[in-house]
């Protein structure tokens, strides 16, 4: 096995290979030696290193084909792309070498003897990848060349290659290979497990997802008259608004909404009257968020509210009856009467979107507060940094901006980032860079108040701070310049993350080895208040209010800091008792939150932050309840040791959000295939995983540790339940959408929806039935019947709508299920109702092809998908008779 060279970071290696040498015009450099040459992955096999330990090593190689007519990869180069893991070659007769730069950015390079590849030639070089790699998305990215020239000197980048699709053979389609219990379901599998479902009779369908406290028919529909007249409160002016939004998307050709010139002749009356609510609820205060809605025959419709967020959520359901209703008669759509009284399980009901990774624009996270508003969520949680990325401008500190919101081709990080995530050697090319200005970030802020959204900024320290580190890096450089190039109001004193004589190692998950700022340091503090100053006073000019600031806090590792003598110092003045990473933890979340309590903001970060070591593993710390911050718990993986840990945390006295990564992490894929977008380290996030989480024991679903492994009867005997009085500390759930492989607006809607939806139905819809008492039969059959009405409803009611809202909305469409036998296909879907077209010629199926019905005669193979009503296909299955094989 070759070498594979690494490094600390992107500094060590220009020292290291002299690339420090800017970019100029040299006969010595070739043309692009990549030119005519395309490039494919091909995953061999996955093989279980430590099976303990859960780590994964897999066998694969790189395809190089010349298809010009001219010898290529002549000279020097070196193919640079993005991976998390190592690329190491194994077979020293390829003549390849690689080295690994920093986090996942690496190249590969000709070794002394490596021969051109000639014309018409295929080359397979022999690769080991230090992480398994099942899908896609996981495979490395972001290709381009450099030349080198004789004189060591780098050429300017070539564009970034579109490489073939990587192939995957047995041993690499799921994540531990052929040992892995979670292998691609085949068509004939998934036809078994949704045939559990069942097409529901139409009235049987929900009418309202999220579920509402209490619905009750009551008779004759409402008929949409032509013009629909509206009449509402003076202080609910916003809510009409919303009515008159959205009714186009919900009623596109029944009907138009106009004001009403009579209040009490108006088909639609917003009032608020919090009397009356709680009258209703039996309650001596209002709910909050709460309405009522009734929908009558001859009187039209009342949505009485609570506040102004309750009218808002009634118009929401109002919008989900008529866009529900049956549209194919324009001129006679009935719109089922009922009398609603409904108000949310939970008060937190959120989203988190990881914009540093990959950035998404102003226009995106907009349409995804419009998409989140539909189904009552009411908080974003807005990660505006990380390692690979600072998204919003900060007046007093340019350089984060300038220099954290770019990535691109770079041999010191001057004035970038180096790609990461497959962005690419082009600096001007989103998603690696791009930002929010502050008007843009108003605009965000004005948009999700509208909604009754709240957005809760977060920015990552100390750990996942290196788009900082460098930018703070590249300000101390200007700053040391002089006054002649320093702005009005510059401080001259060192603004610098990591202290200079800092030789602390350690390594992340990411693989980042320089992403931690040094807690001792002043600098740190500083930057974090600007930060939130400047903030807040983006929400004051918005017309909203800075309630909440996350700081991260998570994936620390436990080595940064032990060389740094700015710490060093901290236990000589006798601030900390001795250099240990959690009384350095402990030092920083308390200094942190002594800054929101000095501008009345609260404090948030992830549970990491608020946990100290004991002899029993990590606990709760009490030293920082005083503070009284928000802890949101991430981390309940079955085998981790750490399953409890968000009801450790709400006993001890802190508020929580529960944002377990077994159920809510929507950036994990939703199923084992090659072709499915998403993570798998926390295993599979299927739809029915956020569905049957109940938040209140949410350990009672818990069937399989994160590699699919069945979880030994009493695995969880030594945990803790969440004691009757730390109820209230549980303020509500969070989906969470990290930024790694969300590289388009599609792709983000395919991993937020419709799981986001199973979420909203959990933070809104009254605790169910099934999950009160031990799981038995009864409870098994009780949560089968609403399995089946929120699938039926997804596929008849919410994603035909979703096809209307916002210009249409990109969600998952699960494949079809389906097997042939005695020359007869039959097939179903995970959604009942949702389309299903098959072909039996060669290529997949489209909106054209001839549209499943019931069981057809057919002769030798089938292909199919699923279809939204927009003419939008499902990743192509295809099924054989029982005697072939069928592709999953």
């Amino acid at each position: 096995m070759q070498t594979l060279r690494t490094s600390i970071g992107i500094a060590a290696v220009v020292a290291a290979a002299g690339l420090g040498t800017a970019v100029g015009a040299t006969d010595s450099i070739p043309a692009d030696p990549l030119a005519g040459v395309t490039i494919q992955w091909r995953a061999i096999s996955n093989d279980v290193v430590d099976r303990n330990a859960g780590s994964v090593h897999c066998q694969a190689e790189l395809v190089l084909t010349n298809a010009s007519d001219q010898p290529r990869l002549a000279g020097a180069w070196r193919l640079y792309f993005n991976f998390s893991g190592t690329v190491e070659p194994v077979d020293a007769a390829d003549k390849i070498t690689g080295e690994m730069i920093a986090g996942d950015f690496q190249y590969l390079a000709p070794a002394d003897g490596f021969a051109p590849l000639a014309p018409g030639e295929s080359r397979t070089v022999q690769v080991e990848l230090s992480r398994g790699a099942s899908r896609q998305c996981a495979m490395p990215s972001g290709h381009y060349v450099v030349a080198v020239g004789e004189d060591g000197v780098e050429g300017p980048p070539s564009e970034e290659f579109v490489v073939k699709p990587p192939a995957f053979e047995a041993g690499a389609m799921a994540p531990n290979g052929l040992a892995d219990a979670r292998q691609p379901v085949t068509p004939e599998e998934r036809f078994d497990a949704n045939a559990e479902l069942s097409l529901l009779p139409t009235d049987d369908v929900p009418l309202v997802v999220p579920t509402p406290s209490m619905l009750q028919r009551t008779g004759a529909a409402w008929s949409l008259p032509p013009i629909v007249t509206v009449d509402a409160d003076a202080a609910l002016d916003n809510e009409l608004a919303a009515l008159q939004r959205g009714w186009g998307d919900a009623a596109p050709v029944a009907s138009e909404l106009a004001l009403a010139n009579d209040a009490d002749a108006a088909a639609i009356r917003l009032r608020l009257d919090p009397a009356a609510v709680a009258k209703r609820f039996a309650s001596e205060q209002p709910p909050a968020e709460a309405y009522l809605l009734d929908v009558d025959a001859t009187h039209g419709v009342d949505i009485v509210a609570s506040d102004p967020a309750g009218a808002f959520y009634g118009v929401q359901t109002l919008l989900a009856l008529v866009g529900g209703a049956d549209h194919s008669n324009s001129a006679a759509v009935s719109v089922p009467a009922v009398r609603i009284a409904d108000r949310p399980r939970f008060g937190y009901r959120g989203l988190h979107l990881d914009v540093a990774r990959n950035f998404q624009t102003k226009e995106t996270v907009k349409k995804l507060l419009t998409v989140m508003a539909r189904f009552k969520l009411n908080r974003l949680h807005l990660h505006l940094s990380d390692d690979e990325g600072w998204r919003l401008a900060i007046d007093a500190l340019p350089e984060l901006t300038q220099v954290g919101a770019r990535r691109g081709h770079t041999r010191d990080e001057s004035d970038r980032l180096a790609p990461s995530l497959g962005s690419g050697p082009d600096v001007a090319r989103g998603p690696g860079s791009g930002f929010y200005s502050q008007d843009d970030f108003a605009e965000i802020l004005q948009h999700a108040a509208r909604l009754h959204i709240e957005v809760i900024p977060e920015f990552d320290f100390p750990g996942h701070a290196r788009a900082a580190i460098v930018a703070m890096n590249a300000r101390q450089r200007r700053l040391a310049v002089g006054p002649a190039t320093a702005s009005a109001g510059d401080s001259p004193h060192d603004c610098r993350l990591v202290h200079p004589d800092d030789r602390s190692q350690y390594k992340t998950p990411q693989g980042w080895q320089d992403d931690v700022c040094d807690v001792a340091l002043d600098a740190t503090y500083e930057l974090i208040e600007t930060v939130l100053v400047e903030t807040a006073g983006i929400y004051q000019r918005a017309g909203a209010r800075l309630r909440t600031f996350h700081v991260g806090g998570d994936e620390v590792p436990k080595q940064a800091w032990l060389q740094s003598p700015a710490c060093q110092s901290l236990v000589e003045r006798g601030v900390i008792d001795k250099l240990d990473h959690d009384e350095l933890q402990e030092y920083f979340a308390r200094r942190v939150t002594e800054i929101g309590q000095r501008h009345d903001v609260e404090i948030a970060g992830w549970e990491e932050l608020f946990l100290a070591a004991s002899d029993d593993g990590d606990v709760p710390n009490h030293q920082l309840l005083s503070a009284q911050p928000v802890a949101y718990v991430w981390n309940n993986a079955p085998g981790w040791r750490r399953e409890d840990y968000a009801y450790r945390l709400a006993n001890a006295g802190f508020d929580i959000v529960l944002c377990n990564v077994t159920s809510l992490y929507f950036d994990l894929a939703a199923e084992v295939h090659p072709e499915e977008n998403g993570h798998d380290w926390g295993g599979f996030v299927p739809l029915h995983k956020p569905f049957e989480l109940e938040p209140l024991d949410y350990l009672r679903t818990a069937r399989t540790d994160v590699l699919g492994r069945p979880l030994r009867p009493g695995k969880f005997d030594d945990c803790v339940a969440l004691q009757n009085d730390a109820v209230p500390r549980v303020r509500g759930i969070q989906g969470q959408l990290w930024g790694e492989y969300l590289r388009s607006e599609s792709l983000l809607e395919q991993m937020a929806f419709p799981r986001a939806i199973a979420l909203a139905e959990r933070a809104w819809a009254p605790r169910p039935a099934w999950s009160e008492q031990a799981e038995n039969a009864a409870t098994q059959r009780e949560f089968a019947a609403d399995w089946n009405q929120f699938c039926n409803a997804l596929g008849r009611r919410v994603l035909p709508q979703l096809d209307r809202t916002a210009g249409g909305v990109a969600y998952r469409l699960p494949p079809p299920g389906a097997w042939i036998d005695n020359g007869q296909l039959q097939a179903n879907s995970a959604y009942p109702g949702l389309a299903i077209r098959y072909t039996t010629e060669p290529g997949e199926p489209t909106a054209e092809s001839p549209l499943y019905c019931g069981p057809v005669e057919v002769a030798g193979s089938v292909r199919l998908r699923t279809f939204d009503t927009r003419g939008r296909g499902s990743r192509t299955v295809e099924v054989s008779p029982r005697d072939e094989v069928a592709a999953p």
